[in-house]
This record gives structure tokens, C-alpha cells and sequence, in this order.
């Protein structure tokens, strides 16, 4: 047992094998994670946020930030992004279950948002906010940037404009 513990730990090390993290998190956050109890916080509410707007970030704690290689078929080498997954619209019949005829089913449910990696910085700044923050001090380099990140996560429920 100790030598293919040894073995094992010297492939990831070298980088043959590679550590799935990022699998497990997308598993739990869509799979695992509880459903969200309030149907009624399940649909964008106020007004649509704007440049000058104060916004926060709802539901924290069922919202995962990861960087994946993209889910796009292309011949080219794969490219890194982001994706915000959340559980809020998970359903609790098939909470657990793992169904093998689901899959084609889920794909219509929206759990999620994919960014480009230029936008990490900006999700992690209101992720880590402790207080608001005004859309325009995020981190993008544009106002369209600043306003599509925003109205995307607004989109989701994952965001409230105060």
C-alpha cells in the first residue's frame, strides 16, 4: 500500500496525473449541494444594475468559482476560463440521485456562467467584498466589461443592486 502511495504521490508530482479538484467542486456545487429553499430569490429582482450601481454578491455559500479549460470542441489547445456555478437551481428530486438518463435533462437547467480568465480578478474582488462595491470599481479593463459581468451574474440571481 505504501509503495503505490509513493508511486501515486511521485506521478502528480512529476504532472502525469493530474489532481481533480475542479471536478470534485463542479460535482458538489451541481450535485451534492442542497437546492436552494427559496423559489421566490430564483428570478432576477430590482432594477437592472448600471455602471454607477452598488451591487453585492447573494448566496455566497452556494457559488463556486473555478478555472477549467473550456468546454468548447476545438481542434486547438484548450483555453482557460472561468466558471461560476451555483446550486440555486438544483432540484431536490434529483438531489443525490445520479440517474444515468438525467443528463440530457440538466443540460437545460442553467447552473452556471463561463467568463474569460480576464475576469477572474473581478470575481474574486466581489466574492472576497466585505462591503459594496460600485461596478465601476471592478477590475475589467472596460465599462462594457464591467457591465456584462454584472448583468450576467444579476441574470442568475447571484447578484442584487442596492
Amino acid at each position: 500500500m505504501a509503495s503505490l502511495l509513493r508511486s501515486l504521490a511521485e506521478e502528480i508530482e512529476t504532472g502525469k496525473q493530474e489532481v481533480r479538484s475542479t471536478h470534485m467542486k463542479r460535482d458538489f456545487i451541481t450535485n451534492r449541494l442542497p437546492p436552494h429553499s427559496q423559489e421566490d430569490l430564483l428570478t432576477p429582482s430590482g432594477r437592472i444594475p448600471a455602471l454607477g450601481d452598488t451591487v453585492c454578491l447573494m448566496h455566497k455559500d452556494h457559488m463556486v468559482i473555478t478555472v477549467e479549460p473550456s468546454q468548447e470542441r476545438t481542434d486547438e489547445a484548450s483555453e482557460m476560463v472561468v466558471f461560476v456555478l451555483h446550486s440555486l437551481k438544483n432540484q431536490r428530486e434529483n438531489h443525490m440521485m445520479g440517474e444515468s438518463g438525467d443528463e440530457e435533462e440538466e443540460e437545460d437547467i442553467s447552473r452556471g456562467l463561463q467568463f474569460p480568465l480576464s475576469h477572474l480578478q473581478a470575481l474574486l474582488q466581489l466574492q472576497k467584498a466585505e462591503q459594496q462595491l460600485t461596478v465601476d470599481q471592478l477590475q475589467l479593463p472596460t465599462e462594457e466589461e464591467k457591465c456584462s459581468l454584472v448583468l450576467a451574474l444579476w441574470s442568475e440571481s447571484l447578484l442584487e443592486v442596492l
